[in-house]
This record gives C-alpha cells, sequence and structure tokens, in this order.
C-alpha cells in the first residue's frame, strides 16, 4: 500500500494511512501533507535554519479597532421654545447660548409678591436692569452673592454691574435650570481715549 501523505511504499500502511516517516513529521521533498508535523517531532537537524517569529500562544492577538461610537445629535440652533411664553421675570433661558456671562447694570430692586407652584406666595426681592424689560427674580444665593460684593442694603446695589449666567440650583429636590449671580463684580469696561 502506498502512503496517503507522500505516495511512498516504505514502511507498513494500512489503506489510506501515512507511513511511518511522514507520521513521525519527516515528510519527502515531495510529499503532498497539507498540515506541517508538530515541531516537536522535527529532529533539529532537520528544522530549517531560518526562524520564523511568532507571538507567545499566551498573548491575546490586538482585537480590532472598534467602530467609533455615533456622534450625539448637535443641538440645533435657533430659538428656545421657552422664550415664547409671556413671562414677566427673566429666566436661565432668555440668556445667549454657549454658557457666556451677561453683564448687567442693577436699576432698581423691588420687593415683589411671587406665585410660585401651588399657588405658594413669597416676597422675594426683584433686580431691573438698566435696558432690559424683564426683571430678575433674585433667589436667597443670589441675594447673598451680591450682598458679599456691595453691602447688604439693596440702595447699594443700585447702579452697580453683576455678572449673571445660566447655572442649576436644586429646587424641591431636584436639579433645575436657574439664572446665578457671578461672585465677582465684573471689571468695568474699558473706554479708549
Amino acid at each position: 500500500m502506498t502512503c496517503a501523505c507522500c505516495g511512498s511504499n516504505e514502511g507498513p500502511v494500512d489503506e489510506g494511512q501515512i507511513c511511518a516517516l511522514c507520521a513521525k513529521g519527516r515528510h519527502k521533498p515531495d510529499c503532498k501533507a497539507v498540515k506541517p508535523a508538530p515541531a516537536a517531532a522535527v529532529p533539529d537537524s532537520e528544522r530549517p535554519t531560518q526562524e520564523v517569529k511568532r507571538p507567545p500562544e499566551d498573548v491575546t492577538p490586538p482585537a480590532a479597532p472598534a467602530a467609533p461610537a455615533p456622534a450625539a445629535p448637535a443641538a440645533k440652533k435657533g430659538t428656545d421654545y421657552r422664550t415664547l411664553y409671556d413671562k414677566p421675570y427673566l429666566a436661565s433661558h432668555d440668556l445667549p447660548e454657549g454658557g457666556r456671562d451677561v453683564t448687567v447694570t442693577i436699576e432698581r430692586v423691588e420687593g415683589t409678591e411671587i406665585v410660585g407652584e401651588g399657588g405658594k406666595k413669597d416676597r422675594k426681592p426683584v433686580l431691573y436692569f438698566v435696558g432690559k424689560k424683564k426683571g430678575m427674580v433674585c433667589n436667597i444665593t443670589n441675594g447673598r452673592t451680591i450682598a458679599k460684593m456691595y453691602g447688604k442694603a439693596i440702595e447699594g446695589w443700585v447702579g452697580k454691574s453683576i455678572a449673571i449666567y445660566a447655572g442649576t440650583t436644586k429646587k424641591g429636590g431636584e436639579m433645575v435650570d436657574s439664572l446665578m449671580v457671578r461672585g465677582v463684580a465684573p471689571a468695568a469696561p474699558r473706554r479708549r481715549a
């Protein structure tokens, strides 16, 4: 019988089997073997002189790069729907987009009864600014911030500048958009000579 690998008649071979040489990994040059013999089965004297570099078996090959995450939909610029409601006081959405501070000059401060959620009435200071139609309800945090800059007497606030920005504050146990007063008096604008 002939070897199924190399076609040799050497050694005892059963039908469809391989010869003893092919079984030991010592294939003849014209052998049609599909798989090379394991390295341990080939004697050092018959191994090729050129080394083949292989990664260590315990190292996992690098994974293919992950597909980039889909980008979040870009916020469309335009008119915020909340600005279309006829509200008497400024709100965070009334400020320009981009998170910039807006510098305003206090024209007057009035104590006003504000009706809140559920019909609850509270008296709060409302700040009115030079050149602005709407006033800003001054919460306790903003009142303290202004008082640190200009004193507790509201008469001392008139004519002073403050920087307001859109922030968040806790109300009723949840975070809500809010107008905030920056804790530093804005720098006076430079005048050209």
